[in-house]
Protein backbone atom coordinates (compact mmCIF):
# COMPACT_ATOMS: atom_id res chain seq x y z
CA UNK A 1 0.00 0.00 0.00
CA UNK A 2 3.09 2.51 0.99
CA UNK A 3 4.32 1.23 -2.49
CA UNK A 4 1.51 2.73 -4.00
CA UNK A 5 0.66 5.80 -2.38
CA UNK A 6 4.54 6.70 -3.23
CA UNK A 7 3.87 6.26 -6.56
CA UNK A 8 1.15 7.92 -7.08
CA UNK A 9 2.99 10.82 -5.25
CA UNK A 10 5.97 10.41 -7.23
CA UNK A 11 4.18 10.51 -10.58
CA UNK A 12 1.90 13.40 -9.54
CA UNK A 13 4.77 15.81 -9.05
CA UNK A 14 6.36 14.45 -12.34
CA UNK A 15 3.35 15.47 -13.87
CA UNK A 16 3.32 18.97 -12.37
CA UNK A 17 7.07 19.22 -13.32
CA UNK A 18 6.11 18.17 -16.56
CA UNK A 19 3.42 20.55 -16.91
CA UNK A 20 5.52 23.56 -15.71
CA UNK A 21 8.36 22.51 -18.40
CA UNK A 22 6.04 22.64 -21.07
CA UNK A 23 4.73 26.33 -20.21
CA UNK A 24 8.77 27.13 -19.92
CA UNK A 25 8.95 25.60 -23.13
CA UNK A 26 6.36 27.24 -25.16
CA UNK A 27 6.80 30.83 -23.52
CA UNK A 28 10.85 30.93 -24.89
CA UNK A 29 9.51 29.30 -28.41
CA UNK A 30 6.82 31.98 -28.52
CA UNK A 31 9.47 34.69 -27.48
CA UNK A 32 12.11 33.49 -29.94
CA UNK A 33 9.16 33.78 -32.70
CA UNK A 34 8.85 37.40 -32.16
CA UNK A 35 12.73 38.40 -32.24
CA UNK A 36 13.55 40.64 -35.14
CA UNK A 37 17.06 39.57 -36.61
CA UNK A 38 16.73 41.46 -39.75
CA UNK A 39 18.76 44.44 -40.25
CA UNK A 40 16.43 47.34 -40.32
CA UNK A 41 16.04 51.01 -39.88
CA UNK A 42 19.16 53.31 -40.39
CA UNK A 43 22.80 53.13 -39.75
CA UNK A 44 23.62 56.73 -37.54
CA UNK A 45 26.89 57.56 -37.67
CA UNK A 46 26.29 60.71 -35.56
CA UNK A 47 23.38 59.61 -33.59
CA UNK A 48 23.79 60.66 -30.40
CA UNK A 49 25.80 61.94 -27.31
CA UNK A 50 27.09 58.69 -26.68
CA UNK A 51 30.84 57.73 -24.57
CA UNK A 52 32.11 54.45 -23.69
CA UNK A 53 32.68 53.56 -19.71
CA UNK A 54 34.76 50.43 -18.82
CA UNK A 55 34.74 49.80 -15.05
CA UNK A 56 37.55 47.61 -13.83
CA UNK A 57 39.99 46.36 -10.89
CA UNK A 58 43.23 45.01 -12.01
CA UNK A 59 42.28 43.99 -15.08
CA UNK A 60 44.89 45.61 -16.90
CA UNK A 61 45.86 42.89 -19.18
CA UNK A 62 42.27 42.16 -20.81
CA UNK A 63 41.91 45.91 -20.43
CA UNK A 64 44.99 46.46 -23.02
CA UNK A 65 43.09 43.58 -25.34
CA UNK A 66 40.20 45.36 -25.13
CA UNK A 67 41.78 49.10 -26.49
CA UNK A 68 43.66 47.10 -29.11
CA UNK A 69 40.13 46.23 -30.35
CA UNK A 70 38.85 49.61 -29.95
CA UNK A 71 41.68 51.15 -31.79
CA UNK A 72 40.48 49.22 -35.07
CA UNK A 73 37.10 50.00 -34.93
CA UNK A 74 36.59 53.55 -36.60
CA UNK A 75 32.98 54.20 -35.01
CA UNK A 76 34.04 53.35 -30.97
CA UNK A 77 37.59 54.99 -31.73
CA UNK A 78 36.01 58.97 -32.13
CA UNK A 79 33.87 58.00 -29.51
CA UNK A 80 34.85 59.45 -25.52
CA UNK A 81 36.17 56.47 -23.42
CA UNK A 82 35.73 56.57 -19.58
CA UNK A 83 37.68 53.94 -17.83
CA UNK A 84 36.86 53.43 -13.96
CA UNK A 85 39.33 52.21 -12.25
CA UNK A 86 38.01 50.72 -8.77
CA UNK A 87 40.94 50.98 -6.32
CA UNK A 88 43.50 49.25 -8.34
CA UNK A 89 46.47 48.28 -6.46
CA UNK A 90 49.70 50.24 -7.10
CA UNK A 91 51.32 48.17 -9.54
CA UNK A 92 48.24 47.86 -11.75
CA UNK A 93 47.09 51.75 -11.64
CA UNK A 94 50.99 52.25 -12.67
CA UNK A 95 50.26 50.19 -15.78
CA UNK A 96 46.80 51.22 -16.58
CA UNK A 97 48.76 55.13 -16.40
CA UNK A 98 50.95 53.88 -18.80
CA UNK A 99 48.60 52.02 -20.96
CA UNK A 100 46.72 55.21 -21.63
CA UNK A 101 49.35 57.32 -22.50
CA UNK A 102 50.60 55.20 -25.21
CA UNK A 103 46.86 54.86 -26.71
CA UNK A 104 45.40 57.14 -29.31
CA UNK A 105 41.89 56.21 -28.12
CA UNK A 106 40.39 59.66 -26.43
CA UNK A 107 40.85 58.01 -23.18
CA UNK A 108 39.56 59.70 -19.66
CA UNK A 109 40.83 57.82 -16.62
CA UNK A 110 38.22 58.06 -13.85
CA UNK A 111 39.32 57.31 -9.91
CA UNK A 112 36.38 55.89 -7.72
CA UNK A 113 35.90 57.74 -5.24
CA UNK A 114 32.69 56.56 -3.89
CA UNK A 115 31.63 53.05 -2.49
CA UNK A 116 33.83 50.41 -4.03
CA UNK A 117 32.80 48.19 -5.99
CA UNK A 118 31.72 47.70 -10.09
CA UNK A 119 28.25 49.38 -9.10
CA UNK A 120 29.61 52.19 -6.95
CA UNK A 121 32.75 53.19 -9.73
CA UNK A 122 30.09 52.96 -11.99
CA UNK A 123 27.48 54.99 -10.03
CA UNK A 124 30.78 57.88 -9.40
CA UNK A 125 31.80 57.70 -12.84
CA UNK A 126 28.47 58.76 -14.48
CA UNK A 127 28.32 61.80 -12.44
CA UNK A 128 31.32 63.00 -13.56
CA UNK A 129 30.56 62.48 -17.37
CA UNK A 130 28.50 64.87 -19.50
CA UNK A 131 27.16 62.45 -22.33
CA UNK A 132 23.78 61.50 -22.18
CA UNK A 133 24.11 58.13 -23.49
CA UNK A 134 26.92 55.28 -21.85
CA UNK A 135 28.02 52.32 -23.74
CA UNK A 136 28.60 50.11 -20.85
CA UNK A 137 31.39 47.46 -21.48
CA UNK A 138 33.84 44.97 -19.38
CA UNK A 139 36.92 44.89 -19.65
CA UNK A 140 37.08 41.32 -20.59
CA UNK A 141 35.02 41.95 -24.13
CA UNK A 142 35.84 42.34 -27.39
CA UNK A 143 33.16 44.18 -29.33
CA UNK A 144 31.77 43.18 -32.64
CA UNK A 145 32.60 45.52 -35.56
CA UNK A 146 28.97 45.96 -36.00
CA UNK A 147 28.47 46.67 -32.78
CA UNK A 148 27.70 50.45 -32.88
CA UNK A 149 25.92 50.11 -36.09
CA UNK A 150 23.23 47.40 -34.72
CA UNK A 151 22.87 49.82 -31.60
CA UNK A 152 22.28 52.36 -33.93
CA UNK A 153 19.04 50.57 -35.78
CA UNK A 154 17.32 50.03 -32.61
CA UNK A 155 17.93 53.54 -31.47
CA UNK A 156 14.30 55.89 -30.86
CA UNK A 157 13.92 59.45 -29.60
CA UNK A 158 12.69 57.89 -26.44
CA UNK A 159 15.13 54.79 -25.94
CA UNK A 160 16.67 54.66 -22.54
CA UNK A 161 18.28 51.12 -22.59
CA UNK A 162 19.24 48.88 -25.42
CA UNK A 163 20.15 45.32 -24.81
CA UNK A 164 22.80 43.73 -26.68
CA UNK A 165 24.12 40.34 -26.69
CA UNK A 166 27.42 38.50 -25.57
CA UNK A 167 28.30 35.44 -26.76
CA UNK A 168 31.24 33.21 -24.78
CA UNK A 169 33.34 31.62 -26.54
CA UNK A 170 34.15 27.50 -25.12
CA UNK A 171 37.76 26.24 -24.51
CA UNK A 172 38.27 22.95 -25.09
CA UNK A 173 37.55 21.55 -22.06
CA UNK A 174 33.60 19.95 -21.09
CA UNK A 175 32.84 22.51 -18.55
CA UNK A 176 34.27 25.72 -20.36
CA UNK A 177 31.62 24.27 -23.03
CA UNK A 178 28.46 23.72 -20.57
CA UNK A 179 29.81 27.04 -19.29
CA UNK A 180 29.50 28.49 -23.26
CA UNK A 181 25.94 26.34 -23.76
CA UNK A 182 24.51 27.63 -20.36
CA UNK A 183 25.04 31.10 -21.26
CA UNK A 184 23.87 31.12 -24.39
CA UNK A 185 20.37 29.73 -22.81
CA UNK A 186 20.54 32.90 -20.55
CA UNK A 187 21.34 34.72 -23.62
CA UNK A 188 18.16 32.74 -25.07
CA UNK A 189 15.89 33.53 -22.31
CA UNK A 190 16.78 36.87 -21.82
CA UNK A 191 15.91 37.93 -25.20
CA UNK A 192 12.77 36.10 -25.62
CA UNK A 193 11.16 37.55 -22.71
CA UNK A 194 11.83 41.33 -23.77
CA UNK A 195 10.68 39.94 -27.49
CA UNK A 196 7.02 39.24 -25.22
CA UNK A 197 7.52 42.81 -23.48
CA UNK A 198 8.65 41.30 -19.89
CA UNK A 199 12.44 42.15 -20.04
CA UNK A 200 14.26 41.22 -16.99
CA UNK A 201 17.72 40.67 -17.68
CA UNK A 202 20.80 42.30 -19.66
CA UNK A 203 24.45 42.46 -19.77
CA UNK A 204 26.47 44.49 -17.83
CA UNK A 205 29.05 43.70 -20.11
CA UNK A 206 27.55 44.95 -22.77
CA UNK A 207 24.30 47.65 -23.40
CA UNK A 208 23.89 50.99 -24.06
CA UNK A 209 21.15 52.97 -21.69
CA UNK A 210 20.37 57.03 -20.81
CA UNK A 211 23.06 58.03 -18.20
CA UNK A 212 19.92 60.24 -15.98
CA UNK A 213 17.90 56.69 -16.32
CA UNK A 214 20.52 54.35 -14.60
CA UNK A 215 21.32 56.70 -12.14
CA UNK A 216 17.78 57.44 -11.11
CA UNK A 217 17.16 53.78 -10.62
CA UNK A 218 20.66 53.36 -9.36
CA UNK A 219 18.94 52.39 -5.70
CA UNK A 220 17.50 49.16 -6.96
CA UNK A 221 19.13 45.98 -5.78
CA UNK A 222 21.58 49.00 -3.56
CA UNK A 223 22.35 45.67 -1.32
CA UNK A 224 24.41 44.46 -3.75
CA UNK A 225 27.72 45.27 -5.10
CA UNK A 226 26.83 44.11 -8.57
CA UNK A 227 23.92 43.37 -10.67
CA UNK A 228 23.14 46.67 -11.77
CA UNK A 229 22.10 45.15 -15.30
CA UNK A 230 19.67 42.84 -14.18
CA UNK A 231 18.47 45.47 -11.35
CA UNK A 232 18.51 48.17 -14.19
CA UNK A 233 16.21 46.41 -16.96
CA UNK A 234 14.01 45.02 -14.57
CA UNK A 235 13.23 48.33 -12.91
CA UNK A 236 13.44 50.56 -15.93
CA UNK A 237 10.61 47.94 -17.22
CA UNK A 238 7.94 48.39 -14.46
CA UNK A 239 8.42 52.55 -14.59
CA UNK A 240 8.60 52.76 -18.82
CA UNK A 241 8.64 49.50 -20.73
CA UNK A 242 8.60 51.24 -23.69
CA UNK A 243 12.11 53.01 -23.27
CA UNK A 244 13.29 49.65 -23.52
CA UNK A 245 14.69 47.86 -26.92
CA UNK A 246 17.04 45.17 -27.78
CA UNK A 247 19.77 44.54 -30.61
CA UNK A 248 20.55 40.56 -30.94
CA UNK A 249 22.84 40.84 -33.89
CA UNK A 250 24.40 43.94 -31.06
CA UNK A 251 27.05 41.71 -29.55
CA UNK A 252 30.45 41.63 -27.64
CA UNK A 253 32.65 38.56 -27.49
CA UNK A 254 34.15 36.96 -24.09
CA UNK A 255 36.01 34.05 -22.80
CA UNK A 256 34.04 31.43 -21.13
CA UNK A 257 34.96 30.32 -17.13
CA UNK A 258 37.89 28.24 -17.81
CA UNK A 259 36.93 25.07 -15.74
CA UNK A 260 34.43 23.51 -13.33
CA UNK A 261 35.61 25.74 -10.48
CA UNK A 262 35.35 29.03 -12.39
CA UNK A 263 31.91 27.71 -13.48
CA UNK A 264 30.69 27.30 -9.97
CA UNK A 265 32.05 30.88 -8.88
CA UNK A 266 31.04 32.91 -11.58
CA UNK A 267 27.00 31.17 -11.44
CA UNK A 268 27.37 31.25 -7.72
CA UNK A 269 27.55 34.83 -7.92
CA UNK A 270 24.74 35.70 -10.72
CA UNK A 271 22.20 33.08 -9.03
CA UNK A 272 22.88 34.48 -5.74
CA UNK A 273 21.26 38.13 -6.97
CA UNK A 274 18.55 36.71 -8.13
CA UNK A 275 16.63 36.21 -4.47
CA UNK A 276 16.34 40.42 -4.66
CA UNK A 277 14.94 40.63 -8.16
CA UNK A 278 12.50 43.19 -8.61
CA UNK A 279 10.49 41.54 -11.34
CA UNK A 280 8.68 38.52 -10.56
CA UNK A 281 8.53 36.73 -13.76
CA UNK A 282 12.49 36.54 -13.65
CA UNK A 283 11.78 35.08 -10.62
CA UNK A 284 8.90 32.43 -11.69
CA UNK A 285 11.13 31.32 -14.68
CA UNK A 286 14.06 30.83 -12.20
CA UNK A 287 12.35 28.86 -9.89
CA UNK A 288 10.72 27.05 -12.26
CA UNK A 289 13.91 25.84 -13.75
CA UNK A 290 15.63 24.70 -10.38
CA UNK A 291 12.51 22.84 -9.88
CA UNK A 292 12.41 20.65 -12.85
CA UNK A 293 16.45 20.23 -12.30
CA UNK A 294 15.96 19.23 -9.27
CA UNK A 295 13.10 17.16 -9.52
CA UNK A 296 15.23 14.98 -12.32
CA UNK A 297 17.69 14.98 -9.69
CA UNK A 298 15.59 13.45 -6.78
CA UNK A 299 13.59 11.11 -8.76
CA UNK A 300 16.66 9.77 -10.06
CA UNK A 301 17.48 8.80 -6.32
CA UNK A 302 14.13 7.59 -5.75
CA UNK A 303 14.42 5.35 -8.55
CA UNK A 304 17.01 3.17 -6.84
CA UNK A 305 13.86 2.11 -4.80
CA UNK A 306 11.34 1.97 -6.98
CA UNK A 307 12.42 1.19 -10.50
CA UNK A 308 9.42 1.64 -12.41
CA UNK A 309 9.66 5.36 -11.89
CA UNK A 310 12.88 5.59 -13.91
CA UNK A 311 11.37 4.50 -16.97
CA UNK A 312 9.07 7.98 -16.67
CA UNK A 313 11.83 9.88 -15.54
CA UNK A 314 14.04 8.86 -18.54
CA UNK A 315 10.90 9.48 -20.84
CA UNK A 316 10.90 13.52 -19.34
CA UNK A 317 14.48 13.90 -19.46
CA UNK A 318 14.58 12.74 -23.20
CA UNK A 319 11.28 14.81 -24.01
CA UNK A 320 13.54 17.85 -22.19
CA UNK A 321 16.87 17.58 -24.06
CA UNK A 322 14.87 17.14 -27.19
CA UNK A 323 13.09 20.17 -26.70
CA UNK A 324 16.13 22.37 -25.23
CA UNK A 325 17.99 21.77 -28.09
CA UNK A 326 15.10 23.05 -30.23
CA UNK A 327 15.53 26.25 -28.56
CA UNK A 328 19.02 26.18 -28.59
CA UNK A 329 19.83 25.43 -32.21
CA UNK A 330 17.03 27.70 -32.79
CA UNK A 331 18.65 30.63 -31.25
CA UNK A 332 22.32 29.49 -32.03
CA UNK A 333 21.57 29.73 -35.63
CA UNK A 334 21.23 33.48 -35.62
CA UNK A 335 24.31 33.78 -33.67
CA UNK A 336 26.36 31.61 -34.68
CA UNK A 337 27.21 29.25 -31.85
CA UNK A 338 25.83 26.17 -33.35
CA UNK A 339 29.90 24.50 -32.14
CA UNK A 340 28.12 25.46 -28.89
CA UNK A 341 25.91 22.21 -28.99
CA UNK A 342 28.60 20.01 -29.81
CA UNK A 343 28.42 16.74 -27.27
CA UNK A 344 24.97 18.02 -26.69
CA UNK A 345 23.88 14.61 -24.77
CA UNK A 346 26.77 14.88 -22.30
CA UNK A 347 26.28 18.46 -21.55
CA UNK A 348 22.42 17.81 -20.98
CA UNK A 349 23.55 14.65 -18.28
CA UNK A 350 25.76 17.03 -17.02
CA UNK A 351 23.23 20.12 -16.76
CA UNK A 352 20.52 19.01 -13.80
CA UNK A 353 23.53 18.04 -11.19
CA UNK A 354 25.53 21.64 -12.23
CA UNK A 355 22.21 23.64 -11.70
CA UNK A 356 21.05 21.71 -8.54
CA UNK A 357 24.50 22.07 -7.16
CA UNK A 358 24.90 25.95 -7.68
CA UNK A 359 21.67 26.33 -6.14
CA UNK A 360 22.07 24.63 -2.79
CA UNK A 361 25.26 26.56 -2.48
CA UNK A 362 23.97 30.22 -3.29
CA UNK A 363 23.10 30.49 0.34
CA UNK A 364 26.80 30.25 0.93
CA UNK A 365 27.80 32.23 -2.12
CA UNK A 366 30.28 35.31 -0.76
CA UNK A 367 29.23 38.53 -1.86
CA UNK A 368 32.29 39.61 -3.76
CA UNK A 369 32.78 42.99 -5.33
CA UNK A 370 35.17 41.96 -8.63
CA UNK A 371 35.78 38.46 -9.82
CA UNK A 372 39.40 38.93 -9.74
CA UNK A 373 39.43 41.30 -6.59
Amino acid sequence: MLYFVLMMYALVLLLLVFLAYVYLAQYLFKGLARISWNKSGDSLQQWLSLAVVIAHKNDVSALTDLLAVLEDNSELKSLAIYVVDDFSNHNNRAKLEQLIRATTLKIKLISNQGESGKKGALQFALHQIEEEYVLQLDADVRPSPELITELARQWRPDTKLIIASVRMRARTNFWSGLAALDYLSLQLTGFASAALAEPFMASGACMLYQRQSFLELSQVGSKWQSGEDAFFVQALAERDLQSISIAPRAFAMTDAPANFKALIRQRLRWGAKSTAYPSLKAKTLALLVAAVNFYLLAGLVYSFYNSTLLLWLFSFWLFKAFVDYRLLANFAKHTDEKELLRNYPFKALAYPFYIVLVVLLIPFAPKKRWLKA
